[in-house]
């Protein structure tokens, strides 16, 4: 009871607009992604013929230990008439302004620089770019400007392979956030202050993550005694 009234309580004075996801790639199960799939709120565009794959790969960099990358394969397919995107791409929804971390590498250990492309509900509305040299992991930020919409991530030209993608929204307290009408609670997850994943609610401050029906978050913190 005390835990759910804290829990109450949390919900009520601290909902934040500001929502934050990482993907780590070395956390995904390892194969080949044959057909669009949704891990983690993540959109991996894929097909038979245009696999995305998981596989082993150990890098260190900053604070992080990889053993896994994605590796898209070629350059991100969307459809000519629709704009729809078809196979390796990857997407996700932001509410509004957010940061977008990539870290990843050249899919050669040779030749020219490639560039992993960011852009904001269609193909051609560009956010920003990485450039991506061969030999070498490669970590960046982009700053997203706007109202809600799909962030799509994919290469401009062959193969580069991520090792992690993060999206940040540059939210600020707003009181109480209520679920619109006909939403729906899918998913809650746990996170403790450095943002590690909670099999179950632990002591002390706890970052709760709600995945409703319509594909939005909502997170709100608790400290439970």
């Amino acid at each position: 009871m005390k835990k759910q009234l804290l829990l109450v309580m949390a919900f009520v004075a601290g909902v934040f607009t500001a929502n934050a996801q990482e993907w780590n790639f070395s956390d995904f199960t390892a194969g080949d992604i044959a057909e669009t799939t949704v891990i983690d709120g993540l959109t991996i565009h894929a097909s038979s013929g245009k696999k995305v794959s998981i596989d082993g790969s150990k890098k260190t960099f900053e604070d992080y230990s990889f053993t896994q990358r994605l590796k898209f394969g070629g350059t991100g397919g969307f459809d000519a008439e629709t704009g729809e995107p078809i196979d390796r791409i990857l997407s996700f929804p932001v509410s509004g302004n957010a940061t977008i971390t990539v870290i990843g590498t050249h899919a050669s250990s040779s030749g020219d620089p490639r560039s992993l492309m960011v852009t904001a509900g269609s193909k051609d509305n560009e956010v920003g770019s990485m450039e991506v040299t061969p030999g070498e992991i490669t970590k960046k930020e982009i700053i997203y400007t706007g109202e809600a919409t799909t962030i799509y991530v994919y290469s401009a030209s062959s193969g580069i392979n991520l090792y992690l993608l993060s999206v940040k929204e540059n939210g600020t307290p707003s009181g109480i956030v209520s679920a619109e009408a006909g939403k729906e609670v899918v998913a809650t997850e746990y996170y403790n202050v450095v943002g590690m994943r909670l099999n179950e609610p632990a002591k002390g401050l706890n970052i709760i993550k709600r995945i409703m029906s319509d594909g939005s978050v909502e997170t709100t913190k608790a400290c439970i005694e």
